[in-house]
């Protein structure tokens, strides 16, 4: 199954990683390159839930080893490290060749975004606390993020625009 990954346009690899069972990149070297996916995400095991009933917490992985588990990764294929999210132990690894873009977004505060009446609705999304907003000017963004702002009329954006700059000026420039 994981050779059929290669037919589809876009395709992610997620590895939970527990520590003392399966905490060697090595092991995971074949699957990628069976597969090779456009992104492979690496996650820490949780200490969470039911599993908690198998495993216990020092099978988790520090920040610091997935981000290594993922720079050796990195070192063995043609991939790079392009976000990670501590809060979450995970670590997200791009495809060199891949012509596609990240759309997972790990972090709380989104990076640079051009805003101007043609910004896609997903762009915004990399802004956590705008998600509200969307929602509130109602912006059905999961189904329709793919359309400009433009599409929900000029006082929408504005208020968009307004949010943004207020809430992340280091972040917004508007074209």
């Amino acid at each position: 199954s994981l050779k059929t990954l290669k037919k589809f346009d876009r395709s992610v690899l997620r590895f939970t990683v527990i520590k003392g069972w399966n905490d060697k990149p090595e092991l995971f070297e074949e699957l990628i390159s069976l597969a090779q996916p456009d992104f492979i995400e690496v996650k820490s095991y949780m200490h969470i839930g039911l599993s908690r009933r198998r495993l216990s917490k020092e099978n988790m992985m520090s920040f610091e080893e997935i981000k290594n588990f993922a720079n050796k990764i990195q070192e063995m294929l043609d991939y790079e490290l392009i976000d990670n999210y501590e809060r979450s132990l995970i670590a997200l690894l791009k495809r060199k060749n891949s012509k596609h873009d990240q759309f997972i977004v790990f972090n709380d505060f989104g990076e640079e975004i051009t805003l101007n009446e043609n910004t896609p609705v997903y762009d915004i999304l990399k802004f956590k606390k705008a998600v509200r907003l969307l929602k509130d000017l109602g912006i059905d963004y999961w189904s329709k993020d793919y359309l400009p702002l433009k599409h929900y009329g000029k006082e929408k954006f504005e208020k968009i625009k307004q949010f943004l700059i207020e809430n992340y000026p280091d972040k917004v420039k508007v074209d």
